[in-house]
């Protein structure tokens, strides 16, 4: 019988890869809140560390390889039992105010944000759905 390991050395690629998607699309959401709230004063821009999502996302992976996880999106939803919560922390980012009405959203970083984290996302979709592509030759080659 075969066996796919779906493990690259200790990290399941599928589950870093969806939480990598997870993550830049919650990013995406506080980019776009930022932008939405450009003229709010007193508004403090919030932004999430792809970066350290990622690594949380791979050390999550490497402990849980093999196990079906559930995650929550909302802090209200039902809590899933055996560890499977999956929290991305978003920052909230006060320490810059160069307006008058204490709103530190700029329109420039915002974009170059988005911009930046649309490439991220392009790219974990892209290298997923050729993963998906070479599992299907793979288990089409047994048949």
């Amino acid at each position: 019988m075969l066996s796919i390991k779906p493990t690259v050395g200790q990290y399941n690629v599928s589950t870093v890869l969806e939480r990598a998607l997870d993550a830049a699309s919650l990013r995406e959401q506080l980019l776009v809140n930022n932008i939405a709230n450009v003229d709010t004063p007193g508004f403090k821009r919030s932004d999430l560390d792809f970066n350290a999502a990622l690594r949380q996302a791979m050390s999550e992976s490497s402990a849980t390889a093999g196990q079906i996880m559930g995650r929550r999106t909302r802090e209200r939803h039902i809590a899933i039992p055996r560890g499977g919560n999956y929290a991305v922390p978003s920052l909230r980012e006060d320490w810059f105010v160069a307006r008058n009405d204490e709103n530190n959203v700029s329109i420039e970083v915002e974009n170059a944000s988005r911009d930046q984290n649309q490439l991220l996302y392009s790219a974990a979709a892209q290298l997923y759905g050729d993963r998906m592509k070479w599992l299907s030759a793979v288990l089409d080659s047994r048949r």
